[in-house]
């Protein structure tokens, strides 16, 4: 749902900003994008918080390779008193930062009766299925955005064939 929907606009400023023009990270670094994509990651209450995450790295990645406004960003999440990621190395085409940071477990886990353990599993079930299944998703998207960024370099080169175009329209 909702979940779904924010990583996939993620991953796509993930690959934009890196890849558009300086314009575009410009009004991205903005004040009033920094305050919505806080509170996009802010708003996040699945049991991963896999958006808050992913928010959180791509605003300390951007503040880290490119500056500027960003560190706005990182502002407002250190005045909330996040605990921030660390830096990812910055894209050189052979390494893309992909996904959000990995899972952390920020409380020891507490011993649990048979009946809570049983619970528990099923839940913890549960939670993985809908990771696998979020992952496999982005893994499609990251597919299709790869389909369009070949599109549009073939396009900068005149030499869109029509099959290309009918995958990009499908992307």
């Amino acid at each position: 749902g909702r979940a779904r929907s924010a990583l996939a606009l993620l991953m796509l400023l993930e690959w934009c900003v890196p890849t558009c023009h300086e314009s575009f990270r410009r009004e991205l670094s903005s004040e009033r994008w920094m305050r919505r994509l806080v509170e996009l990651g802010r708003k996040d209450s699945s049991a991963q918080r896999l958006v808050h995450r992913t928010v959180s790295q791509l605003l300390v990645n951007w503040a880290e390779w490119y500056g500027g406004d960003f560190q706005n960003g990182v502002a407002m999440l250190s005045r909330q008193g996040e605990e921030l990621p660390s830096a990812t190395r910055m894209p050189d085409g052979s390494e893309t930062p992909r996904g959000p940071p990995a899972l952390v477990q920020p409380h020891a886990p507490r011993k649990l009766g048979p009946a809570s353990q049983q619970r528990a599993a099923n839940v913890g079930e549960s939670a993985l299925n809908a990771e696998v299944g979020v992952r496999a998703e982005m893994a499609v998207m990251r597919d299709d955005v790869e389909v369009l960024r070949r599109a549009l370099e073939q396009r900068k080169q005149g030499a869109l064939d029509g099959v290309e175009l009918a995958e990009a329209k499908q992307a």
